[in-house]
This record gives structure tokens, C-alpha cells and sequence, in this order.
């Protein structure tokens, strides 16, 4: 069995942030040339990218929680109750396209 620390220390002994914050990238200018630069904090760039994608993913999720909560649609809790003792096949012998719709058909008629 592996044992994960030691695998962890094998990374960590590698010093991948040293290897990974010299490596060349290449820049797009303002005209569309290319030039390649000595080296760039490519750390902070995944820093950057993260906190940058954290943020946006927070307001996006804040928002579907809000509409969430905003449009909700108010079930009738008798028609989960008809679903209940129905045999739950779906097998339109009913008229029905399913036990859900038989159930609500049933509770408002």
C-alpha cells in the first residue's frame, strides 16, 4: 500500500514552485506580436485565476440561491400524500403520463 505522506513529501521535495515560476510564456502585445518574456510569476497568475474564479462562482451562486428562494413553487402537500399509495410505475393506464400527474388530478378535481 502506499502510504501518502511519503508521497507528499516527494512532491513538496520536488520544489515545483521554483520549476513552475521560470517557465517562459509567451505575451500577445497590443498588435497582435508575440514577445517572449524572460520569465513570469505564473504563482500569482494561478493566484489571481483562482481568487478571480472563486468570485465570480460565489456570485453566480448567491444569485441561483436567491432565485431559488424567490421562485419557488408552493407544492400541495396532499398531492405527495395521493403519490404515496399509488403503485409508482408510471404506466399510464390511468390517462395519465405518470403517477405525479394522476396524483394532482386527483387532489384538484
Amino acid at each position: 500500500m502506499i502510504d501518502l505522506g511519503s508521497v507528499f513529501e516527494f512532491v513538496r521535495s520536488l520544489n515545483l514552485t521554483e520549476l513552475i515560476s521560470t517557465i517562459p510564456v509567451p505575451h500577445v502585445g497590443v498588435g497582435g506580436g508575440v514577445e517572449a518574456k524572460e520569465s513570469v510569476d505564473l504563482i500569482r497568475t494561478l493566484e489571481f485565476t483562482f481568487i478571480f474564479v472563486l468570485g465570480v462562482g460565489g456570485v453566480f451562486g448567491l444569485g441561483l440561491a436567491f432565485a431559488a428562494k424567490r421562485f419557488s413553487v408552493k407544492r400541495d402537500p396532499r398531492i405527495d400524500q395521493v403519490r404515496e399509495h399509488l403503485a409508482g410505475a408510471h404506466c399510464g393506464a390511468c390517462g395519465y403520463p405518470g403517477c405525479e400527474q394522476y396524483a394532482e388530478a386527483v387532489v384538484q378535481n
